[in-house]
């Protein structure tokens, strides 16, 4: 017992502790301000209310962009036994999140540990992996799933290798209980990167396996592992089934209908040239261990130098004390930044500790792991280079599945995030291990220091000769500063940021060389490691996640105060309606849709033919498009710093009768009916559906009373009452027409199931019979309800083969105990 509390529960401990005193704001009832988050709770608000008033699901929600679905928003999955799994795991802390650090120290700690790492090692090991800058810059800005998904690469990678290697049961609980969490937690750029890693080990494994002639037990081994993983994503079926369809017809999964019949109907994913936006430049890569090496990010200091103090100056006459260095350090980090991405928090720091570490860890290593990890770091560098390495990322993006469904190329980086801290790890446990002679120890210590050492001295005395230090945005800036001063001070960050890192590499090696020299004891050498990793970490991790991200909870929840054009337009009494910011982006808006059923939104894979909308009507203000999609309110600026809700009187309602319509060849044509029409009185649609539809729309009669009104709104059961006295008729609804196969909108005329159209591009139509009718658009997908069975009954097997191999492990040791006393 004595043992288990020194190597698993004093260091699970330690690291409980420091994640305690990182997050301590969130225990005194502070909340974290993270513009994600926030961007994301209002675009959740109409769902999270539907929930709590309903207890179940919306499945849809109108808040933004005029209707989607919920599943790539939020969406509980009830059945899905992983989620109750989740929940223990957030027992951790639940105050702002703050249990995934947590989560992903213990996590990896848990894999060093599986992989025979001693426990002080495997705790600097897993400080380094949750502490890396890139976790704590994407949780300050509220990615939070991004974060979560990253925790629990490290059992499933721990998984895969003692599975591979023999020890099958243990393998296999952390393989299921990793790739089921991973899968679940729905931040699949994550888990797919996470499967690059993998299938390094898988082929590294196999070729070992070839040469030494047991490419039987190594296939059984796999096949095992590939069961797992079946499993494992079994509960989250009713989620992945759901999220593929809907992708299908959104940004990610498809291509945009104008290009139908452009000769580009193959097209699939994004647009190279979209998804290589936020790709890292070779130099700035090397922020990883030089953090300023490119000029900074909009979250730390520049105290000291010459644009700062420039620009407190102008400042401080705006502002005083902590607001104007606020204003000055936020606007110095536009300014220094001199690489092409338009703005970063800070650089991706994994510390120069880690640097100095995993260049001696890659030459320590003689496992056969070594070369897997090597490989899929080198690998995930090229993929984060994107248009910088296009002739690489260019055969990844047309060859490689799903590859063309992701932006974001920096964001494979996350493997390197990951294969740093536990090669550094490994190539500390050889070295405390004694395997390493005194004579190998030193050499390699050398050869690290030489390798890290230089590249620092380089940044640091030829660097600032040696680059431009020019930035896209110069001509912008140069009205404004003096850009040789703004030049000088981009060098001396590079300088100093250089001779830090030194500094660090110096006292790393400093560390490791008293050790082999036998000057310093092992348990304080560790500690030693221990510490510099944190001293390391720790300052620049406050610049990007400090105390002035904290606000009370009363501060926190004015940020959704309603403005006086919220006030005035809630006081409208027609049960749905939708609203246009205009004060903000069709694209990059989610707090309109706290209150209101926004026209626009903020979310990356939004519906194809909206996008299309957008860019094509709505971005150019084509009232008409507004008018059908019954935007009731506009909100605008008052030139006072506020804002005025403006009734729109042309608002086409919920549904009305048409009473011409134009017949189009194709999407193209569509959209470019869609010009200049009256929505009110003209519909547009596809000669295709002129069998369907011609001949039910007529003129206006004084003698035919037609009407359509919205009796109840749900997000997904709406219900109209018709009375329609001049036989069958078009209707037009200012509902989105979404009708992927399984989740298709069903509508019901007085309980029978009828057929509807796709009109005006995007929206709703349907033939109304003559006389006063009930009609009913019913979202029930099957992908939600079929999955959920789905999820219950592979839930259920998978808790009950981990349960079983759980037992068959204690039977096993139990036997052992037993032979041992006998």
């Amino acid at each position: 017992m004595q043992t288990v509390f020194k190597t698993w529960i004093l260091p699970i401990l330690a690291l409980i502790l420091l994640n305690v005193i990182y997050f301590y704001p969130a225990l005194t009832g502070k909340v974290l301000s993270q513009d994600d988050e926030m961007l994301g709770l209002a675009k959740r608000h109409e769902i999270s209310e539907y929930r709590e008033a309903h207890g179940e699901e919306p499945l849809w929600t109108n808040a933004m962009f005029s209707g989607m679905p919920t599943f790539q928003i939020t969406t509980n999955y009830p059945n899905n036994g992983i989620t109750y799994l989740k929940q223990v795991i957030s027992l951790l802390g639940k105050p702002s999140r703050i249990y995934i650090f947590a989560s992903m120290m213990i996590m990896f700690f848990i894999m060093l540990r599986a992989l025979s790492v001693r426990p002080w090692i495997a705790v600097a090991g897993s400080l380094a992996f949750a502490f890396s800058a890139f976790f704590v810059i994407s949780f300050a800005a509220g990615h939070i799933a991004k974060v979560h998904a990253a925790a629990y690469i490290a059992p499933l990678v721990a998984g895969v290798i003692l599975t591979l290697r023999g020890k099958w049961k243990l393998g296999l609980i952390l393989t299921l209980i990793g790739a089921g969490l991973s899968i679940q937690t729905n931040h699949f750029q994550i888990t797919y990167y996470s499967a690059f890693i993998l299938a390094a080990i898988v082929i590294t494994e196999g070729v070992y396996a070839v040469k030494n002639g047991v490419i039987g037990t190594f296939a059984k081994r796999l096949g095992l592992v590939m069961i797992a993983g079946l499993i494992a994503i079994g509960p989250n079926i009713g989620n992945l089934w759901s999220t593929y369809t809907y992708t299908q017809e959104s940004m990610r999964g498809g291509h945009s209908a104008l290009n139908e019949n452009s000769g580009d109907s193959e097209a699939k994913g994004l647009d190279f040239e979209y998804a290589m936006s936020w790709s890292y430049s070779p130099l700035e890569t090397m922020g990883l261990f030089i953090p300023n090496i490119m000029g900074g990010g909009a979250k730390q200091s520049y105290e000291g130098t010459d644009t700062y103090d420039f620009l407190y100056r102008n400042f401080s006459q705006q502002a005083r004390g902590d607001q104007a260095v606020e204003m000055s350090n936020r606007y110095a980090g536009s300014v220094m930044y001199w690489g092409e991405q338009s703005l970063v928090n800070g650089a991706y720091y994994v510390g120069a500790v880690l640097f100095f570490l995993i260049v001696f860890g890659f030459q320590a290593m003689e496992d056969r792991l070594k070369w897997a990890l090597l490989g899929v770091t080198v690998i995930s560098v090229f993929m984060a280079w994107g248009h910088h390495f296009e002739s690489f990322n260019r055969i990844l993006f047309n060859h490689l599945p799903l590859y063309d469904k992701f932006r974001v190329p920096s964001m494979a980086l996350l493997i390197v995030f990951f294969t740093i801290p536990l090669v550094a790890s490994l190539g500390l446990e050889r070295l405390f291990s004694g395997k390493l002679s005194s004579e190998q120890s030193t050499k390699l210590l050398k050869r690290s220091l030489y390798i890290t050492g230089g590249i620092a001295v380089f940044f640091a005395v030829i660097g600032p000769a040696f680059f431009s230090f020019e930035g896209a945005n110069d001509g912008r800036f140069a009205q404004q500063l003096d850009m040789s001063k703004v030049i000088g001070d981009r060098q001396a960050l590079m300088r100093s940021s250089a001779f830090t890192s030194l500094l660090f590499i110096a006292a790393t090696f400093a560390a490791l060389w008293f050790y082999v020299k036998g000057s310093l004891k092992p348990t304080y050498a560790l500690l030693a490691i221990v510490a510099l990793v944190v001293v390391d970490l720790w300052k620049f991790d406050k610049d990007q996640l400090g105390k002035e991200e904290w606000l009370p909870e009363r501060e926190f929840a004015q940020t959704f105060a309603p403005s006086a054009a919220d006030q005035m337009i809630l006081k409208d009494k027609d049960i749905h309606y939708r609203v246009f910011n205009t004060t903000a982006g069709l694209t990059s808006d989610s707090y309109t849709s706290y209150y209101h059923k926004s026209i626009g939104g903020y979310h990356g894979a939004k519906l194809a033919r909206y996008q299309d909308l957008i860019d094509e009507q709505l971005s150019k203000g084509n009232i008409s498009c507004f008018n059908m999609l019954n935007a009731k309110w506009f909100i605008q600026a008052n030139g006072q710093n506020g804002k005025v809700a403006v009734p729109n009187p042309n608002a086409c309602g919920n549904a009305w009768f048409p009473s011409s319509v134009t017949f189009v060849d194709n999407t193209v044509e569509e959209m470019r009916a869609m010009d200049e029409f009256n929505p009110q009185v003209e519909v547009i649609a596809q000669s295709s559906l002129q069998e369907n539809i011609d001949g039910f729309v007529f003129a206006p009669d004084s003698t035919v009373n037609r009407s359509i009104v919205l009796e109840s709104y749900d997000p997904k059961h709406m219900v109209y009452k018709s009375q329609n006295s001049g036989g069958d008729a078009l209707a037009v609804f200012s509902e989105i027409y979404y009708t992927p196969t399984n989740q298709a909108w069903q509508a019901y005329v007085d309980g029978e199931a009828v057929d509807h159209y796709r009109v005006n591009y995007l929206l709703r139509s349907m033939v109304v019979p003559s006389g006063n009718h009930t009609i009913e658009f019913v979202f029930e997908p099957k992908t939600y309800y079929a999955g959920e069975k789905i999820d219950l009954g592979m839930s259920i097997l998978f808790y009950g083969i981990i349960a079983l191999l759980g037992f068959m492990i204690y039977r096993d040791s139990k036997s052992k105990t037993e032979s041992s006393e006998a």
